[in-house]
């Protein structure tokens, strides 16, 4: 029994270097193997990495500025208006007028219908008047004056409603002149001396021979119209010395009541009916 445990561990002690040697050869195995696997992790990462698809990411376009727009007004188109009724002109025209206030020395009434009244008139001037009360004359006629008066006069003429005036001239006694005159149509001119003992006149410049002169008489505020229509017009103008201008338009079948006024102050009125 010592024999063979002499031997046995003989063989131990022979075998020693042998299992050292081969410990050490399978930990150096061991390590190299693990070192192998892991170079081969990172190479197969890097190359993961390497071979991984480039994915273009798409630019984020730039938000355009908004160009200025340029904002155009547009005018308003007016409403189609209907042209109003053609009137049917009277054969007569009939009314009255009546006042309020100071009676004027005249009312003249008249049709514009393209006639044309004198475009030449003579005005006598005498020692306390001229001839006639009012004269008729066209827009741009002429007026020759004659003196019937010793004493030599100063005349003018002036519209009070439109302000316009005219001196026309110096008259010596017993002598006469002619003047040109262009005074606004519709219009009532006040002829005037510079003697006072010269009682005014009045020129109508209107263009119309179709007219009619009234005339207040007694104590009556009022007087009645009755004026042909041979022209078939439809408007007309109504005037009276120191009061408005009272226009009119008027058809058959038709009533109308007008105003009148003196510095756009209501002094009466006006009726009127076409017949």
């Amino acid at each position: 029994l010592e024999d063979q445990v002499t031997k046995l561990d003989s063989c131990l002690d022979g075998s020693r270097p042998h299992l050292s040697a081969m410990l050490t050869a399978i930990t150096n195995t061991k390590a190299a193997t693990a070192k192998a696997a892991a170079a081969s992790v990172v190479v197969a990462k890097t190359e993961s990495v390497a071979a991984a698809p480039v994915v273009a990411v798409p630019a984020v376009p730039k938000t355009a500025t908004p160009a200025a727009v340029t904002t155009t007004a547009v005018a308003a188109v007016p409403a189609a208006v209907a042209p109003p009724a053609k009137l049917t002109p009277v054969s007569t025209l009939k009314g009255k007028v009546q006042i309020t206030d100071i009676l004027p020395d005249f009312v003249l009434i008249y049709w514009q219908d393209g006639t044309q009244p004198e475009k030449d008139i003579d005005v006598l001037v005498h020692p306390t008047g001229f001839d006639k009360k009012i004269y008729v004359l066209a827009p741009g006629g002429s007026i020759k004056l004659r003196s019937k008066d010793f004493s030599g006069h100063a005349i003018s003429a002036l519209s009070e409603n439109t302000g316009v005036s005219q001196s026309l001239g110096a008259l010596g006694s017993m002598q006469s002149r002619a003047v040109d005159v262009d005074w606004p149509d519709n219009s009532l001119m006040a002829l005037r001396s510079d003697k006072s003992r010269v009682a005014e006149s009045y020129v109508a410049s209107i263009s119309s021979a179709t007219y009619t002169l009234l005339r207040f008489t007694g104590n009556s505020n009022s007087v009645s119209i009755d004026l042909k229509n041979p022209r078939g017009a439809t408007k007309g103008y109504l005037l009276m010395p120191n009061y408005d201008p009272v226009p009119f338009d008027i058809g058959q079948g038709q009533d109308k009541s007008l105003t009148v006024s003196r510095n756009n102050i209501s002094v009466g009125s006006v009726t009127l009916s076409g017949n």
